[in-house]
């Protein structure tokens, strides 16, 4: 991961990416959206936190010999806060195809009816501290 991290493209995509952050952009930056090509039966690592760091590693690793987008492979590891995010009233279903849980879905819409809007309410989204700083000395 270093050393793709130490190439001097990756260095070239962070320095165009600041540019167009800064309004100078010097050409359109191509981000290709990506998630979920990692396999979870790809992954070795049994406890769920390092399977979600192994599979954001080997996603970055992927994108940089696969996508050849301008998305940076950085040596970075992002340790995201541990947060909890309610629903809005209504859970959107997702239909499938061959493997379940796994791959390409169609929505299964919630509002199906005008009275559905009735049971919509605003997210509640709290922060976890110590949970959040128990990924943090994990992580070192």
């Amino acid at each position: 991961m270093a050393a793709v991290a130490a190439l001097p493209v990756q260095a070239e995509r962070i320095r165009l990416w600041q540019a167009l952050n800064r309004c100078q952009p010097e050409r359109p930056m191509i981000l290709a959206q990506t998630a979920g090509l990692i396999s979870p039966d790809a992954l070795r690592c049994a406890d769920p936190l390092a399977r979600q760091w192994e599979s954001a590693l080997s996603w970055k690793l992927y994108c940089h010999e696969y996508i050849h987008d301008d998305s940076p492979c950085t040596a970075t590891l992002d340790i995201r806060y541990a947060i909890e995010v309610s629903d809005f009233g209504l859970k959107e279903g997702r239909i499938y195809g061959d493997v379940d849980g796994y791959g390409a879905y169609k929505i299964d819409p919630p509002i199906v009816a005008l009275s559905d809007f009735d049971k919509l309410h605003p997210r509640h989204i709290r922060v976890d501290h110590e949970d959040t700083q128990r990924r943090f000395q994990t992580a070192n």
